[in-house]
């Protein structure tokens, strides 16, 4: 019987820097592509917790 072979995936390799005093970007998928946040609701309830997620971090001045 014949091994099964995973297919190459359909990600870019992830590219990390940390450099002190530059923006960071947040990026992330929904569960198995699904459209979560076709919905303004979720959009807001999304954005809200990020915000009151940053809120609560110092951030520093360099």
């Amino acid at each position: 019987m014949r091994a099964m072979q995973t297919p190459p995936g359909h990600r870019k390799p992830v590219k990390h820097s940390d450099d002190p005093g530059h923006v960071r970007e947040l990026t992330f998928s929904c569960y198995h592509r699904l459209p979560l946040l076709t919905i303004e609701v979720r959009r807001t309830m999304l954005r809200r917790s990020i915000d009151a997620a940053a809120n609560r971090q110092p951030i520093g001045d360099g």
